[in-house]
């Protein structure tokens, strides 16, 4: 899934910035389109990966009304990371869970080694990505 409601679009962040800097108010027009797209489906909890995921699977707990878990992934769990780049972390948890699904706001397919994308996702990039929690200096 892609967006285009954003003062500034994926391609821009290309072509200016080897770093795609998100902004508190571009997170919160983010958040509220991933929240919309995700409000139609059923978890029974949702889990985010330390650092990455865990600010954005706790804004998605709080707005879609569903348990943070911060162990024992399951089957119906909505497991959320800030970007899939490799896939590595998602191919070992859908080795275990096939049918998992994973939600993220960016996705990197040319850096992806199973090319295997997120079931809900924002935008693609091939970026670093730095958020407003985060220090965009490093």
């Amino acid at each position: 899934m892609l967006v285009n409601n954003l003062d500034r679009v994926p391609n821009e962040w290309d072509r200016k910035t080897t770093k795609l800097i998100v902004t508190y108010p571009e997170y919160a027009i983010m958040m509220k389109e991933l929240v919309r797209e995700l409000s139609d489906y059923t978890f029974s909890d949702i889990y985010g990966f330390p650092r990455g995921g865990l600010p954005i699977a706790v804004h998605l707990s709080h707005h879609l009304k569903i348990p943070l878990i911060i162990s024992g992934i399951g089957p119906n769990t909505l497991v959320v990371d800030d970007v899939l780049d490799t896939g590595e972390t998602i191919h070992k948890i859908r080795k275990v869970f096939p049918e998992i699904q994973i939600a993220t706001l960016f996705y990197k397919p040319g850096k992806d080694h199973f090319h295997i994308p997120p079931n809900f996702y924002l935008y693609t990039t091939n970026n670093w990505v730095v958020y407003p929690w985060e220090d965009p200096l490093d």
